[in-house]
């Protein structure tokens, strides 16, 4: 698996987990994952794209957020879809299909987490 490596990304993923006042743990159990995972990305250590991807819906980010922080109104938070074209071109997913796929498991931990924060 392909790991996301940006020197912005671990400053940023504290700065949106404090805007939205949570806590490591809170932010652990939001993406199903370890406090450790936080710890470590928050101390620059590398991603997965899975725990990309259940980042910007927990902290309800795109992805320049979250690798830039270009964008710091929220009014491009439902963006998303745009700004994957970054994360694409990371990973190198040129394909349809897996796009689809990607925006398809996107929408589905939106979901999720709009259920949950209910």
């Amino acid at each position: 698996m392909k790991k996301i490596i940006n020197e912005n990304f671990s400053k940023n993923v504290i700065k949106y987990r404090h805007l939205r006042e949570l806590s490591q743990e809170d932010l652990a159990n939001d993406i199903d994952s370890y406090i450790s995972v936080i710890s470590n990305i928050e101390n620059g250590n590398d991603c997965y794209l899975s725990t990309f991807l259940k980042l910007l819906i927990a902290l309800d980010v795109t992805p320049n957020q979250l690798l830039s922080g270009a964008y710091d109104d929220y009014k491009y938070k439902n963006n998303i879809s745009n700004s994957l074209k970054e994360v694409f071109n990371i990973y190198d997913i040129n394909d349809e299909v897996s796009q689809k796929l990607i925006l398809d498991l996107l929408n589905v931990l939106r979901s999720k987490n709009n259920i949950n924060n209910k």
